[in-house]
């Protein structure tokens, strides 16, 4: 079983206040565990769990807009070529080819573009969450929680981030911390599903 020490934000700009703490604060230095064995996250259809994060807010490129059409046409080979061709350059193709190739089952190769997007864009938020979904379904909460905190350091207002590390606290005995982590949610988007779990 591995152990991690989770690294979390120094300054924040956001806080979620919880019994007068933020609930970011109160997670400091927590050990999450992970093993093969450990609960993971499953998404019936994989799509539940990423419907805020299928397309960035502004795709600039024509041609990789077109990528996020053919892949929400549920067509993810088609979109992988698409994304393909501008995934050295664009931020949002190299997401978008990481998440066509999650959504066809390839997550070496999935892990591997997201890591891309993120070396062309450092604030990548929908990257990092899909890095985190990945890496949580497979069962390293290390690699997970490290995805989240970095996504959180950039958007402490995102609902979806708060609710898996939430689950991954809750999975690894912190069940304290992970009731902050949901109530956090219910701050954010006080009708998110599943946040009273």
């Amino acid at each position: 079983m591995k152990q991690i020490v989770l690294l979390l934000l120094l300054s924040i700009a956001f806080q979620f206040s919880v019994s007068g703490q933020s609930a970011l604060s109160k997670l400091k230095e927590k050990k999450l565990q992970s093993s093969s064995s450990a609960a993971k996250p499953k998404h019936e259809n994989k799509k539940k769990g990423l419907s805020n994060h299928m397309r960035p807010d502004n795709v600039e490129n024509d041609a990789v807009s077109g990528g996020f059409n053919t892949l929400s046409s549920g067509n993810e080979a088609a979109a992988i070529d698409q994304f393909d061709d501008y995934s050295d350059s664009d931020p949002d193709a190299a997401y978008g080819l990481g998440l066509a190739y999650y959504l066809d089952g390839q997550t070496d190769n999935a892990v591997q573009a997201l890591n891309g997007a993120v070396e062309l864009d450092a604030a990548n938020t929908d990257a990092y969450y899909l890095l985190g979904v990945i890496y949580a379904e497979q069962g390293d909460y290390e690699k997970s929680s490290e995805a989240l905190i970095q996504l959180l350091e950039i958007d402490p207002a995102d609902a979806d981030a708060w609710y898996l590390l939430g689950f991954l606290l809750y999975h690894s005995g912190y069940e304290d911390e992970a009731r902050e982590c949901l109530a956090a949610v219910l701050e954010i988007d006080p009708e998110y599903p599943d946040a009273t779990y």
